[in-house]
């Protein structure tokens, strides 16, 4: 599949709140993906597998944040232009029926989702029409995207009962979950300063991975004929309960996802000094659920 974004207000203004400015040429992002399945159906086993991979180029990206860049000092637009990104990876699921009362379900997903280029940036005073750009290059290639775990698996064990109640467990992995970067500190400016193959230079440098974690679900449930508790009540009602427990161990040290702040001390190249910033997953939490179906 081929396709193409034509340019937006939000990705070709540099600053609409203040002026009518917008970013040098302007470009079209395009996007082109491929994808092959294998399905597999029988009475006992059930298998699907899918192989994808999607290019996206040309994109546009504006930031807006305070800059400790000595040459700014000031809250800047940050445009980066011509950034290319590509997500590659593959998924499998699984449904094995061991008996009447007995299943086992499993799937996996692994990916990469990550830049592919170096692209340019333009940064301008916000409060300044006059200011030329400053462009730059951002070494971003190869630096991962914030998309979330990028290895997740779950095994399941699903029973149902002749006496209408089941249950369902799920083992959950979830690992390369990375934390969003700043494109400035990969900047020939921003290590300008340290020495190549230093500790703080490997710092600033660095991506962060958030910790791998699991987690386990646990969902059960009852059905009842409503015809055999009533009179006069027709034989397809059913009446639902189900029960259900996430994170079921309680694990709050999970780490969802994160980002690098925007703002980066330029002088002393402390990558601490201004920390990065994460989002953490819930505790153990439960829903209850009462349907009837008639």
């Amino acid at each position: 599949m081929i396709g193409a974004d034509a340019p937006t207000v939000d990705n070709t203004f540099i600053s609409p709140r203040t002026r009518n400015s917008a970013i040098l040429d302007p470009t079209t992002q395009n996007m082109s993906s491929a994808e092959m399945g294998y399905l597999k159906r029988a009475p006992k086993l059930n298998i699907r597998a899918v192989g994808y991979v999607s290019d996206i180029k040309d994109a546009t990206e504006i930031k807006r944040f305070y800059n400790d860049d000595p040459n700014f000092q000031t809250f800047v637009n940050y445009a980066l232009q011509h950034v290319n990104m590509r997500f590659i990876g593959t998924e499998l699921a699984v449904n094995a029926v061991i008996n009447p009362s007995l299943s086992i379900t499993a799937a996996a997903a692994i990916g990469q989702a990550f830049y592919t280029n170096r692209p340019t940036v333009s940064v301008t005073r916000d409060n300044d029409t006059n200011q030329i750009p400053v462009s730059r290059q951002v070494y971003l290639e190869n630096y991962y995207l914030a998309s979330g775990p990028q290895t997740a698996t779950t095994l399941g064990f699903n029973y149902k009962s002749k006496s209408y109640w089941f249950a369902n467990v799920n083992f959950n992995y979830f690992a390369r979950n990375y934390i969003d970067v700043n494109p400035d500190r990969r900047t020939a400016q921003a290590i300008d300063l340290l020495t190549p193959g230093s500790e703080k230079w490997n710092n600033v440098l660095n991506q962060e991975v958030a910790p791998t974690f699991f987690t386990t679900d646990l969902s059960i449930g009852k059905s009842f004929l409503v015809n055999k508790l009533l009179r006069n009540v027709p034989r397809s009602t059913m009446l639902y309960f189900n029960l259900g427990i996430s994170n079921l161990f309680n694990n709050t040290n999970i780490i969802n996802g994160g980002f690098e702040q925007l703002r980066y001390d330029f002088s002393g190249g402390n990558e601490n000094k201004f920390p990065r910033k994460y989002f953490y997953g819930l505790g153990r939490n439960y829903f209850i659920n009462i349907s009837l179906k008639f």
